[in-house]
């Protein structure tokens, strides 16, 4: 086995897949924070996780929006005309 250099892209990947994980962001780093190394992670880690967050928020309005779609063509009472 090599042991390979840390590099920020690898630092990076590595706070992806903490953040897919849901793994807490003081539990998934082990760089003193304020630390360079602390910061790059941390950066990607809070980036993932504002995407994953927005994905999810996206879905649920997508499911709110079926959902009201189907009660308003039940129910022409509450349809509003433009």
């Amino acid at each position: 086995m090599t042991i390979q250099p840390l590099t920020p892209e690898a630092l990076r990947a590595a706070a992806r897949e903490a953040a897919e994980q849901h793994i807490p962001l003081d539990e998934a780093t082990h760089h003193e924070q304020g630390t360079p190394l602390w910061g790059i992670f941390a950066d990607a880690y809070m980036y993932r996780r504002a995407q994953l967050l927005h994905a999810e928020q996206r879905q649920q309005d997508r499911e709110f929006n079926t959902t009201l779609r189907r009660v308003l063509l039940r129910r022409p009472d509450m349809r509003t005309t433009a």
